[in-house]
């Protein structure tokens, strides 16, 4: 029998040990998710010397560490207080989470003590289990649609193993439509934009050691660069000033929000230091747009405050 591309499954679970499989399950840890993909990035070390053939001999296989991607929709958990299901992502793209019970849950960037994830992704009859994962996040927010989140994360390798697709348990909130249940603002400017993107910006890198298997320790995050972009109407300067905050290098806030129901309620908060790039010129429906870069930077000196990301 083929796989089909509509059976599958994804597993995400908090490490307690990095690179240690937590074994997920399907009834606590699944993740409503679309368009996976699994690219294994192995190292082929060729070895090619002076001979008097040009034939090629067998290569020795190095190191592999696994690139995955998947999409998420924009939606809480139902609950006020209670952690969406892609808490354990948030949580792998170097965030803290803080419940406040029947309240809130947000996510806080931290540059220390990051949590390690373990994802196994059903491809329908094969089981990729991805231990020592760190992920990284783009938010996106399309007018009229739903909002979603895009997971790229690199992993270790694990031999994939057979195994058929099992039904997950996924909370049941359906996303809001973007649009009268949802706000956007630059610099307290509610500007009319049709998508607002924001990426985390993680570096992740390979912890190399001689005395590790294949010699790769681990993977590690080490830098961030939190940053996206929105494609605003062009207005006056006397409305919002694009053109003047990019060259003085002003920092304006930013805040989002999707949904009014409690249980559902997505925000981008306290941004209050991004800074603009270049505005290119564009066009919409007939209407001139500036495709605007953005960069967010820290708010007080110690840093670790970007951006706040919280369900309500």
């Amino acid at each position: 029998m083929p796989f089909l591309e509509k059976r599958g499954l994804v597993l995400a679970k908090i490490e307690t040990t990095y690179g240690t499989d937590p074994t997920p399950t399907a009834a606590a840890n699944a993740i409503l998710a679309s368009n996976p993909s699994i690219r294994v990035d192995g190292r082929v070390l060729t070895r090619e010397y002076l001979e008097s053939t040009i034939s090629r001999r067998a290569h020795v296989m190095g190191r592999a560490v696994v690139d995955f991607e998947f999409t998420t929709e924009l939606k809480g958990s139902g609950t006020a207080g209670t952690a969406p299901e892609v808490s354990p992502l948030w949580r792998a793209a170097a965030h803290s989470e803080t419940i406040v019970a029947v309240t809130s849950v947000t996510y806080q960037q931290i540059s220390a003590a990051f949590e390690s994830v373990t994802v196994w992704v059903y491809m329908d009859g094969i089981i990729h289990k991805i231990t020592g994962c760190y992920s990284d996040y783009e938010v996106l927010l399309g007018a009229g649609g739903f909002g979603s989140i895009r997971w790229r994360g690199k992993g270790l390798y694990n031999a994939p193993v057979d195994g058929a697709v099992v039904a997950g348990t996924f909370q049941t909130t359906k996303p809001v439509v973007i649009g009268a249940a949802s706000t956007f603002s630059l610099g307290a400017y509610a500007a009319s934009a049709e998508s607002l993107q924001i990426r985390g910006g993680l570096g992740i890198e390979e912890r190399l050691d001689l005395n590790a298997t294949d010699g790769l320790k681990a993977l590690q995050i080490v830098s961030r660069d939190i940053g996206g972009s929105a494609n605003p109407e062009a207005v006056t300067e006397a409305t919002h000033s694009f053109w003047a905050n990019f060259k003085a290098g002003s920092e304006v806030a930013l805040a989002a929000t999707v949904g009014t129901v409690a249980g559902n309620i997505f925000k981008l908060k306290t941004a209050s230091k991004v800074q603009y790039g270049a505005p290119a010129w564009g066009a919409r429906g007939g209407n001139r747009i500036y495709e605007l870069p953005l960069h967010v930077n820290r708010v007080a000196e110690a840093g670790n405050d970007e951006m706040l990301i919280e369900y309500t």
